[in-house]
């Protein structure tokens, strides 16, 4: 029997999972800081760290798309030469038939002039002395020829003997840039899985920072009563004054991805409270409960956000209602996936425009039964559909782009692989390829996926244009939650998806 040591939970994990309450006691885990000035300090360091990888990131991407570059380049200069070198023995072959037959003209007309000159000797007639005379001239114009024949000859063998060996060096360029951008997407990888690494531990930070109060200055245990119950809101997030998203339950079962401008969130124009002019707010976001709405994990839904703004830099009374932010959604049985865009508002041109968006997701619980990771024979590979939230920068502004995903998890080899169809509202709408990556444990107590992407249709020889990762999620792992990284915050930039399998 295969052996899932992975997916072994034990009775302790699966009260953990169920009360999302539970901390290591790991005997070599790091002594946890029992003060903000430690916390920040972390914090400040998870920063700089996940700045540095980022940056060599960026360095290795711009190293891999030069090297990309050269290669297309060579590769366009070896087909050219091969051309030129294929010209070039044509002529050879060419040139060598001409001198030959030259050559037979030069011995036919000495054997001529040789027979004319004996026939001389017999008689030295005028008929005779003028025929000798034109065979003589035929003679030197038929050397003469053979010569520039040969000459001819002689530079194209050269010219093909260089070409040949630039088409030579050429492959060798070729084959040493291929090997070279093996070894630098390999190391690409890695500093891929770095990034995350450190993104991870940021968000550690942060979370801890958070749960820091002044009776329990590291909350490492949340018991939460009635958990599965509606009156916790599970289905609900929360805006702080940054414009950071927390969930609507004390149990944080969310994952967040994007930055609104920065660090804050967008402004809008409000009446001056101390005086008769105009200031610029940072307004914070009012929270979202998505248990309003219908639970439908094929349609995307949405919620607009309003607040009463100046209608222009030099107009502030009455004010109007404006449209400041909207939350675009999915709601699954298990979880809820959303992409919030905030309008910000432009002094140049005195107008608002939808920024960068953040992505997220929440879920109401982790699977419980182990069973969910051995499936009966013939019911191994199960199927998920669902959909892709994302947005394209046209500047100055965000528009909204989204897509169709198809996810399908082989339980009886561990794998995950699949696509995403129908892309709207991207810069480049292609299908994206989900390729095939090992189902693994992602953090404590979440079963889930990591792998890489490629636009078009799958190509082994390629390199990937990006990463998506993902978890299962449903006490029998009925959804999967996860996000799409394109590497480019410009173009696609990230994504969140979603999908169930009922």
């Amino acid at each position: 029997m295969k052996q899932k040591t992975f997916f072994q939970l034990s009775t302790i994990t699966l009260a953990c999972a169920a009360l999302m309450a539970c901390s290591s006691s790991s005997s070599d885990s790091p002594a946890k800081p029992s003060s903000e000035a430690q916390l920040q300090q972390q914090l400040d360091s998870a920063k700089t760290k996940l700045a540095k990888v980022k940056q060599q990131l960026s360095v290795a991407q711009a190293d891999v798309n030069q090297h990309q570059q050269s290669l297309t380049q060579t590769s366009q200069q070896l087909t050219q030469t091969k051309q030129q070198l294929t010209k070039a023995q044509s002529d050879v072959k060419q040139l060598a038939n001409t001198v030959s037959a030259k050559k037979a003209e030069v011995s036919r007309l000495t054997q001529e002039m040789a027979e004319l000159v004996e026939v001389q000797k017999l008689g030295n007639s005028n008929d005779i002395q003028q025929k000798l005379s034109q065979t003589q001239q035929a003679l030197v114009k038929a050397n003469s020829s053979l010569s520039e024949a040969q000459n001819q000859l002689t530079n194209a063998e050269k010219q093909s003997a260089s070409l040949k060996k630039t088409v030579a060096e050429l492959e060798s360029k070729k084959k040493s840039l291929s090997t070279q951008i093996t070894q630098k997407q390999a190391q690409l990888s890695q500093l891929t899985a770095q990034v995350k690494a450190a993104d991870q531990a940021l968000d550690k930070e942060k979370s801890q920072l958070k749960q820091l109060t002044p009776d329990n200055p590291i909350a490492e245990v949340h018991t939460e009563k009635n958990y599965m119950g509606d009156r916790y809101k599970w289905r609900s997030i929360k805006f702080d004054e940054a414009g950071d998203i927390e969930q609507g339950s004390i149990s944080q079962n969310i994952a967040i991805s994007g930055r609104y401008y920065g660090t804050s969130s967008p402004s809008i124009l409000v009446p001056d409270p101390v005086g008769t002019g105009i200031e610029e707010d940072y307004r914070n976001f009012e929270d979202i409960d998505f248990s309003q709405y219908l639970v439908n994990s094929q349609q995307i839904q949405s919620k607009e956000q309003f607040a009463q703004t100046c209608a222009s830099r030099v107009a502030c009374n009455p004010t109007v209602k404006r449209k400041i932010a909207e939350a675009r959604f999915v709601n699954q049985t298990y979880s809820t996936y959303f992409i919030h865009t905030a309008m910000g508002y432009n002094s140049s041109d005195d107008k608002y425009y939808p920024g960068s968006p953040k992505i997220g997701y929440i879920f109401k619980e982790l699977p419980q039964d182990n069973n969910v990771w051995t499936r009966p024979s013939g019911q191994e590979i199960v199927t998920y559909r669902g959909k892709v939230l994302g947005s394209f920068n046209k500047y100055p502004k965000y528009t909204p782009a989204q897509g169709d995903i198809t996810l399908k998890a082989n339980f009886a080899d561990n794998t995950v692989s699949g696509t995403v169809t129908n892309r709207k509202g991207y810069i480049n709408n292609q299908d994206i390829v989900l390729v095939k990556t090992p189902i693994s444990e992602q953090s404590t107590n979440k079963i889930g996926f990591s792998g890489v992407i490629q636009y078009g249709s799958y190509d082994a020889n390629r390199g990937s244009d990006g990463s998506y990762e993902g978890i299962f999620v449903g006490p029998k792992a009925e959804e999967v939650v996860g996000f799409i990284d394109r590497y480019d915050n410009t173009v696609d930039g990230k994504q969140v998806f979603g999908a169930s399998s009922k």
